[in-house]
């Protein structure tokens, strides 16, 4: 009698550490799927995945699942190492999307997300290559060449040490040119 109390006890106790054990395990488990590393990984594979189907790039829902994806990132951890990196992907999905889709509000929510970028991650490695991507939305999409040569000049000045101020410059150089010929075209029309 003693004995199958003994082993009563000993069962017990063992099924209390396994139940509390795996307990925390799966909290563990589950909470490691959703640590902004992991969900970055996971926004990267949805953004793989879908870059690889030329026929899933077709329907705007599946770009959106991606970009919800990176919001959850920079929406939920703000302050993490992931949070920029987020951002960024996101901005080149909707200036990518913008390819599919023609609609002007995509490269409005790209330049909106970069500019958080530079703003709210100044001292980020990739704050100055978002900077010079606001400036390349402004001159390859959306054409507006002034506006490009700020968002260039902007590079120059807020990321002096910046990887990203050889190919400002030469872009500000570019623009240069261009908007010096264009102002010239307009004074001879006005002179005419």
């Amino acid at each position: 009698m003693k004995l199958s109390r003994i082993a009563y006890i000993s069962l017990f106790l063992f099924l209390t550490v396994i139940t509390f054990g795996s307990g925390s395990a799966l909290e563990a488990s589950s909470k490691s799927t959703s640590d902004p590393e992991t969900l970055l990984i996971k926004a990267n594979e949805c953004r793989n995945s879908l870059y690889g189907s030329s026929n899933r790039m077709k329907y705007r829902h599946n770009w959106q699942n991606c970009i919800n994806r990176y919001e959850n990132v920079y929406k939920n951890y703000p302050k993490s190492e992931q949070a920029p990196w987020a951002m960024y992907r996101s901005a080149q999905m909707y200036t990518r999307l913008y390819g599919y889709s023609g609609l002007e509000a995509d490269l409005d929510k790209a330049l909106e997300i970069y500019e958080v970028v530079t703003e709210e991650y100044s001292t980020h490695r990739l704050a100055d290559d978002a900077q010079y991507k606001m400036g390349e939305v402004n001159y390859e999409y959306k054409k507006d060449l002034s506006q490009a040569y700020v968002e260039f000049l902007k590079v120059d000045i807020k990321f002096p040490n910046g990887d990203m101020r050889p190919r400002a410059r030469e872009m500000m150089d570019k623009l240069s040119i261009t908007l010096g010929e264009k102002g010239n075209d307009e004074a001879v029309e006005k002179d005419s």
